[in-house]
């Protein structure tokens, strides 16, 4: 074997492959909120070669008692995911909006706004910057969130699809274009996850 085979052999086999899902727990050290989040692989382990470039993963998770679904970016590189579409087998494709993330750690906080407001501020006026500053606090940490997810209803809905699939392709999406696209299997493994998560 050559010195190049070798080395090409090193890189496949150290790239981690994804063909089953897994569940971990979690427990917010701040809020004391439990979390179980079911995602491909161990991402934990993830090696440079894998982190490279801006890649996403489908992610279903229960925080409290809210189910979520869509994309995250690796916990290593949170990188802003956006737009984002899913599609299950032939089902129809879901497009989630980050405008549907739930804002769980807001990056500025009203309190932090209006305690810089002068002291002989109106009340009016300071009624319309609490406004302005949460209406934008929530719109700025949805479109920077290192994840996009469904919640509610919807999040169920495609959860009973994959549920039931053979294979879930999801993709970011951008201004007229679609930029980095993947694909997971379904079926035993992601069921197994999904019950180890009470899901």
């Amino acid at each position: 074997m050559t010195t190049a085979s070798l080395l090409l052999a090193g890189c496949a086999t150290s790239l981690p492959t994804y063909d089953s899902w897994s569940a971990r727990r979690d427990v917010d050290a701040f809020t004391d909120v439990a979390s179980c989040r079911v995602t491909l692989g161990d991402l934990v382990a993830l090696d440079f070669y894998r982190m490279r470039g801006a890649h996403y993963y489908p992610v279903i998770e229960r925080r409290g008692d809210e189910v979520r679904v869509g994309l995250m970016s690796h916990p290593a590189l949170p990188l802003p995911v956006g737009r984002i579409q899913i599609r299950v087998d032939s089902h129809e494709a879901w497009t989630i909006d980050p405008s549907e993330t739930p804002v769980d750690r807001p990056a500025v906080t009203p309190d932090q706004i209006m305690a810089q407001l002068p002291a002989d501020a109106t009340h009016e006026q300071r009624a319309a910057v609490e406004r302005s500053v949460q209406m934008m606090s929530g719109t700025i940490t949805q479109s920077t969130s290192p994840y996009t997810v469904a919640t509610g209803a919807r999040a169920l809905e495609i959860i009973d699809q994959m549920r039931t699939g053979q294979q879930v392709i999801f993709r970011t999406v951008g201004a007229n274009s679609a930029s980095y696209a993947g694909n997971a299997p379904l079926g035993a493994s992601f069921n197994a996850a999904l019950a180890s998560c009470g899901i």
